[in-house]
């Protein structure tokens, strides 16, 4: 199945608000063209005009932070506007699609943005150090050669929690100063984060006195198996529960240092769209990720594709097969919408998480 293009998942979009009554709120576009030369955008599609005085709270759904994960996102997204779930709001509650952050990675088929930029560690920059960890492993994330040899030192990394952990903490987290290099985080606040800004002044969403935000991802867990994960620096206190009191005591917190299925962040865009929204609004905010395979498996091809991405040359006749393997798993990790099962157990698992967000701001 080949994956829609920008321009026909706008499109869809386009016309599936168009026929449920929800308004294009703010449009932003971006100078970086799309695969196919188009224009790229970042939509807010909400079910109220600006100057609805009645809207006091929002259910916020976001897709496309990780480019070519906005697939997924994209199709929860639709699913909302033909009201699948059924769902019905209160008169002073509304909805928000944050139709694809990162337009340009979902067009071109990458996770990160059009400088290579991992938009969830670079929506805020306060001066993030330069990861010296990340020095120790860049030869093996950064590599001069596609080989076996490289899959398994990869492999070999991921292997126990225990390497796993020390492992993500160094390639994973986030690092500010290799700009070719993996989870780069750019030297100042990106793109998507500067227009999050812009957002956030508009009338639609300056408004809000609470907002629920939900995060669509896809690739981290076991697959067919959705993982909330928020990013609040501990999880205890008033916001920790409350995040509990919402999506359930699943719920994993990244930054409050204890064993998570990924590593903590620095610069992510949830933390990023609630210091934007300011005090005034009460906000909680997870991401949700849908596991499509082990992280064996997953983690490897984030190597492999960065790599080709900055150095094409590194593919030759010795690897091919390996190549070829190695991007087809990337693809699959991130986007697999022609495997029925998965869509149908990531459908479920949305519907539980979105309904669950509408009952937290009608509590």
């Amino acid at each position: 199945m080949q994956l829609p293009t920008y321009g026909q998942a706008f499109q869809h979009i386009l016309q599936l608000a168009r026929d449920n009554g929800f308004f294009v709120s703010l449009s932003q576009a971006r100078l970086a063209r799309g695969a196919c030369n188009e224009r790229l955008c970042t939509t807010y599609f909400t079910s109220f005009t600006p100057d609805d005085r009645r809207i006091a709270k929002a259910l916020i759904v976001i897709s496309g932070v990780h480019g070519i994960e906005g697939h997924i996102g994209h199709l929860a997204q639709c699913r909302i506007l033909e009201n699948k779930m059924r769902l019905e709001l209160p008169d002073d509650t509304g909805l928000v699609l944050v139709h694809l952050v990162n337009p340009w990675g979902m067009s071109h088929g990458r996770r990160v943005d059009e400088q290579n930029i991992d938009v969830n560690r670079g929506c805020h920059f306060d001066g993030h150090g330069a990861n010296a960890l990340y020095n120790e492993v860049r030869s093996l994330v950064e590599p001069a050669r596609l080989d076996n040899e490289l899959l398994n030192a990869l492999r070999a990394k991921i292997s126990s929690e225990q390497e796993r952990r020390a492992f993500f903490a160094a390639a994973v987290s986030g690092q500010w100063h290799a700009p070719n290099g993996i989870f780069y985080g750019g030297d100042r606040t990106c793109m998507s984060g500067e227009l999050l800004a812009i957002a956030c002044q508009q009338p639609f969403l300056a408004k809000l006195k609470q907002a629920v935000a939900i995060d669509v991802h896809s690739g981290l867990g076991p697959r067919g198996q959705g993982t909330l994960l928020c990013p609040l620096p501990s999880s205890e206190g008033a916001e920790a529960d409350k995040t509990r009191r919402i999506f359930g005591e699943t719920v994993q917190f990244i930054n409050a240092g204890k064993p998570t299925i990924t590593t903590g962040v620095n610069g992510d865009y949830l933390p990023a769209m609630k210091k934007r929204l300011g005090p005034k609004c009460d906000f909680t905010g997870i991401a949700l990720e849908m596991g499509t395979t082990t992280v064996l498996e997953s983690f490897p091809p984030l190597v492999f594709e960065n790599a080709l991405r900055h150095n094409p040359k590194l593919a030759d006749a010795t690897n091919q097969e390996l190549v070829r393997e190695q991007l087809a798993m990337f693809r699959r990790t991130f986007a697999p919408l022609d495997e029925t099962d998965f869509m149908d157990a990531f459908y479920s698992v949305f519907d539980q998480t979105f309904r669950a967000g509408a009952r937290g701001l009608s509590a």
